[in-house]
C-alpha cells in the first residue's frame, strides 16, 4: 500500500506550510512518514523585480561583469537592475529562485504570485506556537500528533486507518475548500501592510 498527499496546512507570519504525508509499505509492515515545506510568495511587480535584480548584482557580479551589462542593456549603472527586471520579469526571478517546494502562480488583486522554497523535512512548527491560520486546525493538529509519535515507525491497523481517514479528510478540504486560498491571501494582504 502507499497513499500520499501535499497539503496546505495553514501559515505563519513568515511563511506558508504545507505538509506531505505518506504511508508505505516498508519491510513487510506499513510505515508513517512526514514532513512539512515552508515556501515565501513573492510578487510580479516591477519595485520587487528590481530589489531583486539589485540584490543579484550586488551579490553575484564583479565590476566588470556589471559594465557588460550595462552595455548589454543600454543603460547607466544606477538604472541596471530595472532594465533587468523589466528585461526578465517573474518568470526568470521564479527560475533563479528555488520554487520547486511548491511551484504553483496564483493571481491576487491582478497580480501574479509565484513561490520561493525556504526549508523541508523536520519542523516542528506547532510545537512553538508560530502557525496564525489553518486551513483545517483540527486535522492539522491530528496530522502533527501522529507526526510526533508515529514518524518512520511501523502503524497498527487500527492507527492507519485512522491516519489514511485524516489524510483523506485534509486532502478533500484542500481540494473543495477556499481556505487555501484565503490563507495566502491573507498572508499577501498582511505582507503588503
Amino acid at each position: 500500500m502507499k497513499k500520499e498527499v501535499k497539503v496546505l496546512l495553514g501559515r505563519t507570519n513568515d511563511e506558508i506550510i504545507f505538509g506531505n504525508f505518506t504511508i508505505t509499505d516498508r519491510n513487510g509492515y506499513n510505515e508513517f512518514t512526514a514532513s512539512f515545506d515552508t515556501v515565501t510568495p513573492f510578487e510580479n511587480e516591477e519595485s520587487n523585480g528590481v530589489d531583486y535584480f539589485e540584490e543579484l548584482l550586488e551579490s553575484c557580479y564583479n565590476d566588470e561583469d556589471k559594465y557588460r551589462l550595462c552595455e548589454q542593456y543600454d543603460c547607466s549603472p544606477s538604472q541596471l537592475a530595472e532594465e533587468m527586471a523589466s528585461d526578465e520579469g517573474i518568470d526568470t526571478i521564479a527560475d533563479e529562485k528555488d520554487c520547486s517546494l511548491f511551484d504553483s502562480r496564483i493571481y491576487i488583486n491582478g497580480i501574479e504570485y509565484a513561490f520561493e522554497s525556504s526549508s523541508c523535512g523536520q519542523h516542528d512548527i506547532m510545537e512553538d506556537e508560530e502557525m496564525v491560520e489553518f486551513t483545517n486546525k483540527e486535522l492539522v493538529l491530528k496530522m502533527y500528533k501522529y507526526w510526533k509519535k508515529y514518524h518512520l515507525k511501523k502503524v497498527g491497523r487500527i492507527v492507519l486507518a485512522d491516519i489514511l481517514k485524516t489524510m483523506q479528510k485534509l486532502e478533500e478540504f484542500d481540494k473543495y475548500s477556499t481556505k487555501a486560498e484565503e490563507i495566502i491571501k491573507n498572508y499577501v494582504e498582511e505582507m503588503e501592510v
